[in-house]
């Protein structure tokens, strides 16, 4: 591995992230219990580790509840390590979710425990669990990690933004023959507020249904700004089911302004 990756002012002054690839080749079967790791020992003191999970971001030194799991968990998004004056370093694996904090977390079980290292253990396989998962792994694969700098923590700026950047890449294609009716560019939906999803934009039977999910944990008003062209003229509160659950809200010149709070996913159907 590339020793520059852990020094910060290569990462200001060559790129805004670092790459890296890890790739194994034929691994064979092996019954006994085994697991792989990736190690990334970043040189910080007394370490604070803010973690996206699946509902919020949290802090595992004081959010996990004793008696829980606190050897190995999964990531939703990224993650962040940080000192005492909130610098750091992001990072995150589009391809492999598992990790352990200071010292690799499977076949143990501590009910309370909080990371004193700087180090992360991403999980790259294991047969831990082999009545749910194939019991013997084997075979050639790649997996991915991407590290960023963080000059003042913020969960929207460190973990959310950059980590659907790497989980969602820009993606073009290329089509040669007689263009047809779309125009050649669009823009689809906008939001005034980074750090909110849109997780789905689909035909409902009640309408078309737009789903947010606020994941930077604050509570924010955001406009939504609809495709030009759109013909829609009033967004319905629903719920999750797409049962209309609140007041309606007008669109004008194709947005509107909702309300949303922390960690909070709000559904509207949309009505032209």
């Amino acid at each position: 591995m590339n020793q520059k990756i852990y020094d910060d002012s290569y990462l200001v002054r060559q790129s805004a992230f670092a790459e890296i690839i890890w790739s194994i080749n034929s691994k064979p079967a092996n019954p006994w219990p085994e697991a792989g790791w990736i190690s990334f020992p970043f040189n910080i003191k007394n370490p604070q580790f803010r973690l996206g999970r699946i509902g919020a971001v949290v802090n595992p030194a004081t959010d996990f509840i004793k008696g829980s799991n606190h050897d190995y968990c999964f990531l939703n998004s990224g993650m962040a390590i940080i000192d005492s004056e909130n610098q750091g370093f992001g990072i995150m694996s589009p391809d492999v979710p598992g990790v352990s904090l200071d010292r690799p977390g499977l076949w143990r079980y501590t009910p309370d425990f909080i990371p004193k290292k700087g180090n992360v253990f991403f999980n790259l396989y294991n047969n831990q669990w082999s009545a749910n998962f194939t019991e013997w792994v084997e075979g050639s694969w790649n997996t991915r990690f991407y590290i960023w700098r963080i000059d003042e923590y913020s969960n929207e700026k460190s973990i959310i933004t950059p980590s659907e950047e790497f989980r969602n890449p820009l993606l073009a294609e290329f089509s040669a023959g007689d263009p047809g009716e779309l125009p050649a560019s669009a823009e689809g939906i906008s939001l005034s507020e980074k750090g909110l999803l849109i997780t789905a934009f689909k035909k409902d039977k009640n309408g078309d249904l737009l789903r947010l999910w606020e994941q930077k944990g604050e509570n924010v008003s955001c406009t939504i700004s609809l495709p030009p062209g759109s013909n829609y003229r009033s967004a319905h509160l629903c719920n999750l089911r797409g049962e209309e659950s609140g007041d309606k809200i007008a669109i004008t010149n194709n947005k509107f302004k909702i309300a949303i709070k922390a960690y909070q996913p709000v559904t509207f159907i949309l009505y032209e």
